[in-house]
């Protein structure tokens, strides 16, 4: 042997005697290296010192190779593994790939983080300075705590996988210790789990899963499930001109759900489609006003997988059993639906079911810009007192002199106002209304004429205003069916406890603007009327159409008619033409 080799085998054989004292990498503390590493210590050394042969490369190679957990919390940034060499190991940003420049070495000797370099990417700003030292770090390993976290979370908590990372990542990475390094589960790994322990527990079918606690009960407001029930009904049939199964699921608050007992109060129901899952069409929510709160609740929520006349029937049935078929209100409060009309007639006979004024005027309206009358006549059909007029007027004379008054009130604005009236344009329009709104949906739908004293709302806006909000709490669209189920638990739980605090004196009752409507015109015989006189004095309109419009009081909607005073006006039998669509 040459003096050289003796020289390096020499300086070999030092490293090998100070290796423990002097050169500690402390594998399984501080960063993860494989565990054949510590087995083949000798080889390393070998490696280092120059002596190649077939089986040192093998081993030197696998001193670089990754195990997959290469994140490290330092500082309050997330780091990813970049290097790792004899001396350090390397760590950048974990949005490097969004040029942040944020770095720090690992020293294997000194066994601390040091090398700093700032971030840009826009995470917690840190308060130390460039290349500013650490003392001695402590690495924690928290891989099975997180686990155990995990799975306890997702078996007893009805919180989206999203919210369940959030809730771990608080708890073991949230601590803001400079000194402590920890490692442990990724996102994407947390958000696996959830779905594995989930199917492991309550078994491969998603509707198996909300049909046991926590998805099936109400909620505490700590989020634990109690022994009061949420789901209502899991309910299938077979729909045989279709050839489909078609499926409903119900929810509903108790509290919430006792307030359709009440006799002869309003009911609104109307269906929304964008937060619904995926495979069904709509969710129906049943809302009703409350008199003593003077408020509106949302009482019940239907899933159907269709739009069709069964579902909307057998929607009402299941939502009537679960309130031991006590349902019975005064108004029914809808769209214009053929098939849901149909189904508040067959379930409520003894109510009046009516439209809603604002979807009436908007399909006016749209149908006007299809047949391409200009945007200043539909104002003027548009304004209060004119087209609205016919929802105000006595149901028996809509047909012929209320809508030959629109007509002429009509034409005589556009004279006063120089505008050319479009004849044609208005002639192709008043054929839809006399087929859709006289026809297909009888004023008795959306006259209101009998009922003025004692309605509590014109239009679904209390409705529609709670869809919107539930919309909002669902971001991104069709969510999944348990999140769906967790997310409307979580807001009839907020509008019971509301319903509770107005009851206590901790809340106010809403305060609401009354009713406006139209003051109704004495109208004159048909004759005497012409849609194209635009000359024309109609007698005693000035002061209901220009005039101040008539208010209804919220102290008197429901005691200044009687049930009674026009119980046969709005015979269900009357509206057969829209049973039959």
């Amino acid at each position: 042997m040459s003096s050289s080799d003796e020289s390096l085998s020499g300086s070999a054989g030092n490293i090998d005697s100070n290796f423990d004292e002097d050169f500690d990498f402390g594998f399984g503390d501080v960063y993860d290296v494989p565990p054949v590493l510590e087995d083949n210590v000798p080889t390393v050394l070998e490696a280092f010192s120059g002596g190649a042969g077939a089986g040192d490369s093998a081993s030197a190679s696998t001193v670089g190779r990754r195990t997959g957990r290469t994140n490290r919390w330092i500082g309050g940034y997330k780091y990813t593994r970049a290097n790792d060499t004899r001396n350090k190991v390397s760590y950048r940003c974990s949005q490097y790939r969004s040029n942040c420049g944020g770095k720090c070495d690992f020293v294997k000797r000194l066994q601390r983080y040091t090398n700093f370099v700032p971030h840009t990417c826009g995470q917690r700003a840190g308060d130390d300075d460039d290349d500013t030292e650490l003392p001695p770090t402590v690495t924690q390993d928290v891989t099975v705590q997180m686990k155990r976290e995990v799975a306890r979370k997702a078996i007893t908590m009805t919180a989206s996988r999203s919210a369940i990372w959030e809730a771990v990542r608080a708890k073991f990475y949230g601590a803001r210790d400079q000194n402590l390094a920890r490692t442990g589960l990724t996102r994407e790994y947390v958000l696996r789990r959830v779905n594995r322990v989930r199917a492991e527990e309550f078994g491969g079918s998603v509707y198996g899963q909300i049909e046991v606690p926590p998805w099936s009960q109400v909620l505490s407001d700590d989020g634990i499930a109690t022994d009061t029930n949420f789901l209502l009904f899991h309910y299938s049939y077979y729909e045989k001109t279709t050839k489909t199964r078609e499926r409903l699921l119900g929810w509903g608050h108790p509290v919430l759900l006792n307030m359709l007992k009440q006799k002869k109060t309003s009911l609104f129901v109307d269906g929304t489609f964008r937060c619904v899952p995926p495979r069904f069409k709509q969710c129906i929510v049943f809302t009703t006003y409350d008199r003593a709160t003077k408020g509106y609740y949302p009482c019940a929520f239907v899933l159907g997988t269709s739009k069709k006349y069964g579902v909307y029937f057998h929607a009402m049935r299941l939502v009537s059993t679960a309130t031991d078929d006590s349902i019975d209100p005064e108004f029914v409060y809808c769209d214009f639906e053929a098939g849901m009309i149909r189904a508040v007639r067959d379930h409520f006979p003894s109510a009046a079911p009516i439209g809603c004024l604002f979807h009436f005027k908007q399909a006016c309206r749209r149908k006007m810009k299809k047949y391409r009358i200009s945007e200043a006549e539909c104002k003027i059909a548009m304004k209060r007192g004119i087209l609205d007029m016919l929802t105000v007027i006595p149901q028996p004379k809509v047909e012929k002199q209320g809508v030959a008054w629109v007509r002429s009130k009509i034409a005589e604005k556009c004279a006063l106002a120089g505008l050319v009236y479009s004849t044609t344009k208005w002639e192709e329009f008043w054929g839809y209304f006399h087929r859709t709104w006289i026809v297909k949906f009888p004023p008795a739908l959306w006259n209101v004429e009998p009922y003025t004293r004692d309605l509590v709302s014109r239009t679904n806006n209390p409705l529609e205003r709670f869809n919107r909000e539930m919309n909002a709490a669902f971001s991104g669209g069709h969510t999944n069916l348990p999140d769906f189920a967790a997310g409307v638990e979580k807001l009839a739980r907020r509008y019971a406890n509301l319903k509770a605090d107005i009851e206590l004196g901790r809340a106010r009752q809403p305060t609401r603007p009354p009713i406006q409507l139209p003051r109704p015109v004495e109208l004159p015989d048909v004759p005497e009327i012409s849609s194209n006189n635009t000359n024309s004095r109609v007698a005693n309109d000035e002061s209901s159409d220009e005039g101040e419009p008539h208010f209804i009081r919220d102290d008197t909607r429901r005691v200044v008619v009687q049930r009674s005073d026009f119980s046969g006006l709005c015979n269900p039998d009357s509206l057969a033409s829209v049973g039959n669509q």
